[in-house]
């Protein structure tokens, strides 16, 4: 079928249907990569000591 019928039996854009198509094409399947993750920590962990020591100055029953 075609990447028109295909997206308009499935309820999505002909732009998706070309899309998953060339993954097809490209990796053997189109099945969708991770999603998500952690992007923040690595911004947190880069002042890990910083903040440690402030947590070690001021100690709160509600940090434990």
């Amino acid at each position: 079928m075609s990447e028109w019928q295909a997206a308009s039996r499935f309820g999505v854009s002909a732009a998706s249907a070309s899309r998953w198509r060339t993954l097809k094409r490209k990796q053997g399947n189109a099945k969708p990569g991770p999603l998500g993750g952690d992007w923040r920590s690595k911004r947190i962990e880069a002042y890990a000591e910083v903040i440690l020591a402030l947590v070690d100055e001021t100690r709160d029953m509600t940090l434990e």
